[in-house]
């Protein structure tokens, strides 16, 4: 394995093509997302730990998955049915329902067992630990 650099925060961030970006905002144009929460990004020496707001989201309706590389959340924010049922006319709409999916790759690798995550109050924390390096060794050569 070979050494790890120090890890950029603007590559977990910010997308690197113009695809990317598009996708990021808009998601892709057959399954469109009107919604997606928005995260917090930090690094400790030993993990990262990404926060995600999700007010009013069920947590059985999160999914979190994790590799060596990356993390993709996804989920889905559900209309109240009770304001459905009501037959008052809404005059204003600004809520936005819907699925959503975040992904995030890590720079270096992590360990996808070592994942914690909780929520709490519409706030959703996922610590990621970061796998142990493999430490380069110099090794004496002997000669006859």
């Amino acid at each position: 394995m070979k050494p790890s650099k120090l890890p950029n925060v603007a590559d977990l961030l910010f997308p690197r093509t113009v695809d990317e970006l598009f996708n990021q905002f808009w998601g892709d144009a057959k399954k469109s997302s009107c919604w997606v929460p928005s995260v917090d990004v930090r690094e400790t020496d030993e993990s990262f730990v990404i926060t995600a707001e999700l007010p009013g989201i069920e947590v059985s309706d999160v999914e979190l998955t994790v590799t060596s590389e990356g993390l993709t959340l996804k989920g889905e924010k559900k209309k109240n049915t009770e304001s459905e049922a009501d037959t008052r006319r809404g005059h204003i709409t600004e809520r936005v329902y819907g699925e959503f999916s975040r992904s995030f790759s890590f720079p270096i690798p992590v360990t996808p067992d070592d994942v914690v995550a909780h929520a709490r109050h519409g706030i959703l924390t996922i610590t990621v630990k970061k796998a142990a390096v493999e430490k380069t060794r110099r090794i004496e050569i002997k000669s006859e």
